[in-house]
């Protein structure tokens, strides 16, 4: 009779530890709730791609070569804010070949949608194209078609005010401001886990005078050598339709880069 009390003394004793660590458990799960309901939700990262390409060359031909691009990505809750620049620039025998950079702003809202309003505000110039800069600006919509983890494929289409600052003729610059509409392709396919598919492209065109349209094509894999380093393989194609009578109206550029993905968790 002593030891079954004992045992049963011993078993409620057990069960009264479980009971109290069960309410333990809860007890913290809900505290965890309430600081997180009191912090409020992680933010977002800011999204941080980088592109970096150099090429220097001495003794029968002296040569460089320069090219940068970044892409941004902040989002505040429904919010996403983007910006892009790329830059190139090349000299042989110490004479410019190359000057060109680009930026392009987007806002998109509601970000976390399938489909969002746009806003787009870019900016250009190309020191041998013809075109001494390009600015345009306009609301659009975006459209997820496609959505990660393998795919990924957005399209995109504004109404812009255009303003071409073209290049001196007869003694002067000539401006040419007007309406185009540009429609976008952004696609990406994730391989697996080193390797990635990239193809963007997007037209261009004045509303009244359609023979004037620009065409971007970028067709680019990247490959992951470390965590937040990648080497890429890209080839760009910039055409300019009625561009003046003495320039070429294709500009094509490969590159092999140094690629930097870094996306620190910033609070505003």
């Amino acid at each position: 009779m002593a030891l079954a009390a004992i045992g049963f003394a011993a078993e409620t004793d057990i069960d009264r530890i479980k009971a109290q660590i069960a309410t333990n458990e809860a007890e913290a799960d809900v505290l965890k709730k309430e600081l997180a309901a009191a912090v409020g939700p992680e933010p977002d990262p800011l999204k941080t791609h980088v592109e970096l390409g150099y090429i220097k060359t001495t003794g029968n031909t002296n040569t460089k070569s320069f090219s940068g691009i970044i892409n941004i990505e902040k989002a505040f809750g429904d919010h996403l804010l983007r910006f892009d620049a790329e830059g190139y620039y090349s000299e042989d025998d110490g004479k410019e070949t190359k000057n060109r950079w680009k930026t392009i702003g987007n806002y998109d809202y509601p970000e976390t949608s399938a489909w969002a309003f746009n806003y787009l505000l870019g900016y250009e110039r190309d020191k041998f194209s013809g075109f001494d800069s390009q600015f345009y600006t306009g609301p659009g919509v975006k459209w997820k078609a496609i959505e990660p983890p393998a795919h990924q494929l957005d399209l995109q289409g504004n109404v812009l005010y255009s303003k071409d600052d073209i290049e001196a003729t007869a003694g002067h610059d000539s401006i040419h401001d007007y309406a185009s509409f540009q429609a976008k392709l952004d696609y990406n396919w994730q391989i697996n886990e080193s390797f990635k598919f990239i193809q963007i492209a997007s037209y261009r065109v004045d509303v009244d005078k359609l023979e004037n349209y620009f065409v971007n094509s970028k067709t680019a894999v990247e490959g992951k050598i470390a965590s937040i380093f990648s080497l890429g393989v890209s080839y760009t194609i910039d055409y300019k339709n009625d561009a003046p009578t003495d320039k070429v109206r294709t500009d094509k550029t490969f590159l092999l880069s140094l690629i930097i993905d870094y996306n620190p968790i910033l609070s505003f």
